[in-house]
């Protein structure tokens, strides 16, 4: 994905998902994944799984998770916004799972035919939210949950990687965040590390060479004119930063692309 943090337009998506593999991210959203085919690695809040045909999870709002395929996949994914889930929400913002997968035998046989109906009635909002409603209940009661160690303020986590998304291409520092969110530097500081195991400039630089290898790829500009144009101040701390990334130097890259 291109971004960590994924600020989604949508109340709600349901959609098959063939051979993807899915970069770190978090959202408010609730999200649900069936296998249908083949094989999918996952790590949820630093927990691994290996999920085969027939496994469900559920990831929590805000929760960091990632997938990965190295063969072959074909998922099921449902996501949807928390207005779906009033009456669960105490769980699912301040509590986690002991363990975010389901193997078949351990969930309902009905909940299989649920994610069946919400992927025939995607195109039917007010259908399908009656099924996820459903689908979420029946995991809730299936599942141990224990309370979050770190609970987190999660409006402010949201408006912190907002605000970093919208304005990582200037020269931002920890203390220009805190002023917009009205909190501490110490707090800001403190919610970027719980939630994704990193400093504030680390992230910023992430979404920075994010930026620069879609224009890499994407225009005929120099390499030092990418750099500065996605906030970095100098060509060294551009190519330190990308190679970190990409285990390739910004030129290496570029190359790839435009072949001399």
């Amino acid at each position: 994905m291109s971004e960590i943090y994924q600020n989604r337009s949508s109340s709600f998506n349901s959609f098959i998902s063939i051979n993807n593999t899915y970069r770190e991210h978090l959202h408010e959203h609730v999200e649900l994944l069936r296998v249908l085919e083949g094989e999918i690695e996952v790590n949820i809040a630093d927990k691994n799984y290996v999920m085969k045909k027939d496994d469900i999870y559920i990831v929590f709002p805000n929760v960091r998770h990632s997938l990965i395929t190295r063969e072959s996949s074909k998922v099921h994914i449902i996501i949807a916004d928390s207005g779906y889930y009033a009456d669960y929400m105490n769980e699912l913002k301040n509590y986690e799972p002991v363990n975010s997968v389901l193997g078949k035998g351990v969930y309902p046989e009905e909940l299989s035919g649920i994610f069946s109906r919400i992927m025939e009635h995607r195109e039917e909002e007010r259908i399908a939210k009656g099924y996820i409603i459903a689908a979420v209940g029946m995991i809730l009661e299936c599942i141990d949950i224990t309370r979050r160690d770190v609970v987190t303020d999660s409006a402010i986590i949201v408006r912190c990687l907002d605000y970093i998304d919208s304005n990582y291409t200037r020269n931002i520092k920890l203390d220009d965040v805190a002023r917009e969110l009205g909190v501490n530097r110490y707090y800001v500081s403190r919610i970027i590390s719980d939630n994704l195991n990193c400093n504030i400039r680390t992230y910023i630089n992430k979404r920075r060479v994010e930026l620069a290898r879609h224009m890499l790829a994407n225009s005929d500009m120099t390499v030092i004119e990418i750099g500065y144009m996605c906030g970095f101040d100098t060509s060294r701390t551009f190519y330190r930063a990308f190679k970190k990334e990409t285990s390739l130097t910004p030129k290496e890259y570029k190359q790839q692309f435009f072949l001399k």
